[in-house]
């Protein structure tokens, strides 16, 4: 993941090129059990700080979330794991209503998308409610005048649903689903965007491999009974850094202390001794664990 801070707002000509931070997790894993991945950072502010809600995997482990605090873009501090459950968790969107914070986590592998809330921001994440049942993926709400709509995708596409009442009532499907079909538009690459007094919604390339690049849509018309969507940037990210090469697929920006700040994520080929690894983990358990165990006495 890359932190980048601007003098000006993000638009569709923006450039990215010197990032502030990268939070790398490309190093060996044979004894450490440090992450693997980090991935899809979503920004938040509250109180004069600057929240980077994001997915983190351990070797062998499923995607939990964690948080990084920061008030200078100097220090950053590791807050830690903040919500961990038996499955996979990734995609955290972080929102405000009525004086309260939400969090929206991708949770397909429990087949719901689940609305958890803070008790004490950013700790005491407990589950709202089920807005949805079924296996959906990489989903974000957005407030229009009285409207909640829910942006997922399915096995169907890109879909949308809308309840008059996040917190106590059900969502409806939209007449227009599925919004979109095309595997280079349908998921989500991030919550959504204004740039210019406009409305966008960021999607992620799939279309020949996992996430390759994202576009950006701009939202020309959103109500209950009709949507109307146009592509406006493709392949947004230049994936020229070490980082990035194989890939960028989430996108986040907020503004902070008088400056823009935008967080992506990357990524790039592992080291073979990892690759290699993961096939001993998968193959020889039993001898992994007896040698991470040993590790600390080769080591002295």
């Amino acid at each position: 993941m890359a932190l980048y801070v601007e003098d000006g707002p993000v638009s569709l000509d923006s450039s990215f090129r010197h990032p502030r931070k990268v939070f790398s997790s490309k190093r060996p894993h044979l004894f450490e059990r440090g992450p693997h991945t980090q991935a899809d950072p979503f920004l938040f502010v509250l109180n004069e700080e600057l929240y980077i809600f994001f997915e983190i995997v351990i070797p062998g482990g499923v995607g939990k979330i964690a948080v990084y605090r920061t008030r200078d873009f100097r220090e950053f501090e590791y807050i830690g794991i903040i919500l961990d459950e038996s499955y996979h968790l990734s995609f955290p969107f972080v929102f405000s209503c009525d004086n309260h914070i939400y969090m929206l986590p991708e949770t397909s592998s429990a087949n719901e998308i689940m609305l958890y809330k803070f008790a004490n921001f950013p700790f005491g994440l407990k589950k709202n409610r089920t807005l949805l049942y079924g296996r959906y993926c990489d989903s974000f709400v957005l407030r229009k005048q009285d409207t909640w709509f829910l942006f997922t995708t399915s096995e169907k596409g890109l879909e949308i649903y809308y309840s008059d009442c996040l917190l106590n009532e059900n969502f409806i499907p939209h007449p227009s689903n599925p919004i979109s079909i095309d595997p280079q538009f349908r998921r989500s690459g991030g919550g959504p965007i204004c740039m210019g007094g406009e409305l966008y919604r960021v999607s992620q390339d799939c279309s020949e491999t996992y996430g390759r690049n994202i576009s950006f849509i701009k939202i020309l018309e959103l109500s209950k009974i009709s949507y109307i969507e146009e592509v406006t940037r493709k392949n947004f990210i230049e994936l020229t850094e070490y980082w990035n090469t194989d890939g960028s697929h989430h996108f986040s920006a907020v503004s902070f202390n008088n400056r823009y700040v935008v967080m992506v994520d990357g990524k790039c080929s592992d080291y073979f001794f990892n690759r290699l690894t993961s096939v001993l983990n998968r193959t020889f358990p039993a001898l992994l664990l007896r040698a991470r165990r040993l590790a600390p006495l080769a080591r002295t």
